[in-house]
């Protein structure tokens, strides 16, 4: 299976609580193992709530493997916020690489700025990020998100700039469908650089969302076309982890969407 199935470890599961039995980490991860997932993409904040050690030891137990590490933080942060964003991300780093994964996902900058100059801040600021997690012998991944990168254009110019040093991207094909972007179109042209995707399938409540938010729709009934998505990285072998993203939805919604992800991915 050159795809691998996954979830992103989001609000719905955080704290993780399964027809009102609360879970540790290690309760989450074989529950999830069991449904038929094989990876978890994972918070600095689940970091902060229980440990290292404890989830490092729930990913062994699960047989789930972390394919990406979330640090959130305003990279273009100026004065003290800039110390703390430093701080965050190289806390961050030394988790990423302690549970295993091999990529590093920046967030937090891309719906507070907005405009050609803040891009070009942007760039500069991800060659420094970049190098750090080099130096640590991961990857680092930027998505398309909030008004400053939201077209694949915005990635590519960026990509222009640091593909060659190693910065690869995680394409959030229903944040295209925000803005009306050919979904599939986007995905082939950036898949050269495509580490990891993200399966939100957009609720079509958010399309045109002037903020460039984007609520879930379970997997399979919102306005992306999933199913379009998988059949093209199927078609171009392309072999990394597919991590649905789920919304505000209960425990039947979640279990259908898992469901909707392994059907697609065979």
């Amino acid at each position: 299976m050159a795809i691998t199935p996954g979830i992103m470890w989001g609000q719905p599961l955080s704290p993780p609580v399964w027809y009102g039995e609360e879970l540790d980490p290690a309760g989450l991860m074989n529950l999830l193992a069991r449904i038929g997932l094989r990876s978890i993409d994972i918070f600095a904040r689940h970091v902060d709530a229980y440990g290292v050690r404890e989830l490092r030891e729930a990913l062994d137990e699960s047989g789930l493997a972390c394919s990406c590490f979330y640090i959130q933080g305003d990279l273009l942060a100026e004065g003290g916020d800039r110390a703390e964003v430093d701080g965050d991300f190289a806390r961050g780093i030394e988790a990423a690489r302690a549970i295993g994964s091999p990529l590093v996902f920046t967030h937090g900058t891309q719906h507070t700025r907005e405009g050609a100059e803040a891009l070009s801040a942007y760039t500069d600021v991800l060659r420094e990020r970049n190098e750090q997690v080099r130096e640590a012998c991961m990857t680092l991944v930027i998505e398309n998100a909030g008004v400053l990168v939201r077209t694949p254009e915005h990635l590519l110019t960026i990509l222009d700039a640091l593909g060659g040093d190693g910065l690869c991207v995680c394409p959030d094909v229903g944040n295209f469908s925000i803005w009306g972007v050919d979904e599939a179109d986007a995905l082939r042209r950036l898949l050269p650089w495509t580490a990891h995707v993200h399966l939100k399938d957009l609720h079509p409540d958010y399309v045109g969302n002037e903020h460039g938010r984007g609520v879930p729709a379970v997997l399979g009934q919102g306005v992306t076309p999933i199913a379009g998505v998988i059949e093209l990285l199927q078609a171009q072998a392309w072999q990394g982890a597919a991590v649905w993203e789920p919304g505000p939805h209960d425990e039947a919604g979640i279990t259908e969407g898992i469901a909707e992800l392994l059907r697609l991915v065979g």
